[in-house]
């Protein structure tokens, strides 16, 4: 059983890794445009991406024996919302990054 998750490329935080943390445990990071897997027992797991004290929002998925799950994640800071990046790391924290499963 394995989670694929591919972060798309863009100017905020591109220098920056991602950490990708399931059920409170850090498994690893992701870099700028960088596709990775991990490895993950069957049953029901919650994940999110973080990065210092910004994260993004949460997602509660099973993985069956056997089963690949893809998620993608990037940054919410794009176009004109980079200018709101002070709101974003202040009063929305957990909305900084995002997260879906595809």
């Amino acid at each position: 059983m394995m989670i694929k998750l591919t972060r798309d490329t863009g100017w905020t935080d591109r220098l920056r890794a991602y950490s990708v943390v399931v059920d409170g445990t850090d498994l690893g990071n992701i870099k700028n445009g960088e596709n990775q897997e991990f490895p993950i027992a069957p049953g029901t797991h919650e994940i999110i991406i973080k990065v210092d004290w910004c994260s993004s929002n949460t997602i509660t998925f099973v993985v069956k024996e056997g089963e690949t799950l893809s998620f993608s994640c990037g940054s919410s800071l794009r176009g004109i919302k980079v200018f709101l990046a002070i709101v974003y790391i202040t009063f929305l924290r957990n909305k900084y990054l995002w997260l879906k499963q595809r």
